[in-house]
């Protein structure tokens, strides 16, 4: 019976057309990904800066007398919106993932001191996030807010 010519085969081999004629061929086998590449900034100037902190912090029993801040990558953005879908929170979120502290740190620094890391931090923000906070107005300076004279 497995010579006689009007059987169709169970499963056609790779290439047979098919019943309606159609060719189907196999899948290649994923060949997975090679070794991941070294990958650094060309220029780290650009990627990060450190804020002193003029009035230091004691955070979990550590002194904290400066703020290194960095770049967020994609990878930062994607696992940001992963972990909460906030949009609210999201801003305040990247500032803090930047500054590679806490977001209640964030809060904690004295006024002067919680302004100069924003201000150093706005452009190594994606842009995205500053319209999203409502802040694009950092990349037109004649847009920005006029500090009220007390």
């Amino acid at each position: 019976m497995s010579n006689d010519p009007d059987m169709t085969p169970v499963r056609p081999y790779d290439g047979a057309p098919d019943q309606l004629g159609v060719v189907r061929r196999e899948a290649a086998a994923p060949q997975g990904y090679p070794d991941a590449p070294e990958i650094r900034p060309a220029n780290p100037a650009q990627w990060g800066a450190v804020v002193p902190l003029a009035h230091p912090l004691m955070v979990d029993g550590k002194l904290l007398d400066r703020i290194s801040i960095r770049r967020l990558t994609g990878e930062d953005v994607v696992t940001l919106i992963m972990e909460d879908g906030d949009d609210a929170t999201l801003p305040q979120r990247a500032r803090a993932r930047a500054a590679g502290v806490h977001p209640a740190v964030l809060e904690a620094l004295s006024a002067d001191d919680a302004e100069e890391v924003s201000t150093r931090l706005r452009p190594f923000l994606p842009s995205s996030l500053l319209a999203a906070d409502g802040t694009d107005w950092d990349t037109d300076p004649d847009q920005a807010p006029v500090p009220a004279v007390l």
